[in-house]
């Protein structure tokens, strides 16, 4: 008599499809993680509490003797908003600061970076126009003069 020798079984196709689906999860899940990752390290959407919780630095390079350029980032009536907008471009390596004026007997708060020459400061404004092209402030920076 012959013996019938079992065959390896094969998984079934639904078993194949079931399998697919969970390491498509796992995959899924892991390009999540990484990307929440880097957002985070990066700080992609500027959300770091650090930059809104740091001391204003009393940074003002625009004195009565000094003549230059700089350029404008934001005007805003927020003095919280304007520390975090000025921590912000000084964490990533700018010049920044705050100037203090009034408009219509309300105070505002200038972001700017500099002092730079004339030159220097049109190259800062385009090349954080290039870097920050999301930042509904650099979208409307521009470069200002202050007599000495």
């Amino acid at each position: 008599m012959l013996k019938h020798s079992k065959k390896p079984s094969v998984p079934s196709r639904q078993t194949g499809i079931a399998f697919s689906k969970i390491l498509l999860i796992l995959v899924s899940l892991v390009l999540l993680i990484l990307s929440l990752r880097w957002i985070h390290q990066n700080n992609y959407f500027g959300l770091n509490t650090k930059t809104i919780t740091a001391p204003m630095q009393k940074i003002n390079p625009f004195k009565d003797e000094f003549e230059g350029f700089g350029v404008q980032v934001v005007a805003t009536t927020s003095l919280a908003e304007a520390k975090k907008v000025m921590n912000k471009f000084a964490l990533d390596g700018y010049s920044s600061f705050i100037v203090e004026t009034s408009q219509r007997g309300s105070p505002l708060y200038l972001v700017r970076l500099g002092p730079y020459s004339r030159a220097e400061a049109i190259a800062v404004n385009d090349k954080i126009k290039r870097r920050y092209k999301r930042s509904p402030y650099v979208r409307d920076s521009f470069v200002v003069y202050r007599e000495g």
